[in-house]
């Protein structure tokens, strides 16, 4: 009896013991952390707008903000080649021009083949102490009047040579050394009379006896083959840029028909001998014929009427 009685007493103090030590213990630092981390966010509230990520909350703007930012470093990275394509096509009309000094001709700037392919082929190229501009149809430019040597450029068969303003002779004379050098090396006289002409060249020269209104002889020029050959040629200019010209060539050798130099011809008759006309337009038109060992060429902006009645007065 005594000894149950002895076990409850022991177990009712321990517990005692336990609960009061309990009561008058501190509160765990813990809990003590937590409790005052919840009043902090209880006393101050979250945004209803806001986004919460964790421990961190952001606003909607700040996120979307956030986001762009994002994609506008990631995007270069990503599509580089597409990124650059867009560029340079937003880009190329804005590419600087560089002046090309020798035609006045402006080139752009950008890495283009063909753009340059074409300017190089518009660029002079110098043949034979002359200056030949463009690739089709042009003229050596002579120093006398800016007139051309029709040999010198001879056209392709059917390549039909410029009219209006391109057909007109405009080209810059070549300097002086560049024109003395050339006509050393030809025996070209310039600025020659018509007397002289007459008793330089070694075979009769001829003149027109019809010319059309305010067309005049504005030089002569005579290019010695040989000392019984060579080529005259008569230039005649109108006040409004107008021209023709008569060349008179004897090479020593009889030609039954004369070599056609530009385009294809049509068959005429001049003074009862066989010859070739080419017609551009109603503008200009080239009529050749020979006369035994001489071969006649008339070229300029007339028409072939005209043309053809300036060859029967000659």
């Amino acid at each position: 009896m005594s000894s149950q009685w002895s076990e409850d007493s022991w177990e009712a103090l321990m517990r005692k013991a336990v609960q009061h030590r309990m009561a008058s213990a501190p509160e765990p630092r813990r809990d003590a952390q937590w409790r005052r981390i919840r009043q902090h966010l209880d006393a101050h509230p979250r945004r209803s707008g806001w986004v919460n990520l964790g421990p961190w909350s952001f606003s909607r703007m700040g996120l979307a903000t956030y986001c762009l930012m994002l994609v506008i470093l990631v995007a270069p990275l990503a599509f580089f080649q597409q990124l650059t394509g867009i560029a340079d096509r937003l880009f190329a009309p804005l590419a600087l021009t560089e002046q090309a000094p020798s035609t006045g001709k402006t080139e752009v700037a950008a890495d283009d083949a063909k753009k340059r392919l074409a300017f190089e082929r518009s660029a002079p190229v110098e043949k034979g102490g002359a200056e030949l501009f463009g690739t089709g149809g042009g003229e050596p430019v002579g120093p006398s009047a800016g007139a051309p040597q029709p040999e010198a450029a001879p056209m392709l068969m059917g390549v039909p040579e410029p009219s209006g303003e391109s057909a007109s002779e405009t080209q810059e004379p070549l300097p002086d050394s560049v024109t003395r050098t050339a006509d050393k090396e030809r025996a070209v006289q310039h600025g020659l009379t018509v007397d002289e002409v007459k008793a330089t060249a070694p075979y009769p020269v001829r003149f027109p006896r019809l010319l059309p209104e305010r067309f005049k002889l504005a030089d002569i020029t005579y290019e010695a083959h040989s000392a019984e050959t060579g080529k005259v040629i008569l230039y005649y200019e109108h006040p409004e840029g107008k021209y023709l010209r008569i060349e008179q060539q004897k090479t020593g050798r009889t030609h039954d028909e004369p070599p056609v130099q530009n385009g294809v011809p049509e068959r005429v008759t001049v003074k009862g001998y066989p010859g070739k006309i080419v017609i551009r337009g109603e503008e200009w038109c080239d009529l050749q014929w020979t006369e035994g060992e001489i071969t006649f060429r008339m070229w300029g902006q007339l028409s072939p009427a005209q043309m053809k009645e300036i060859a029967e007065a000659l």
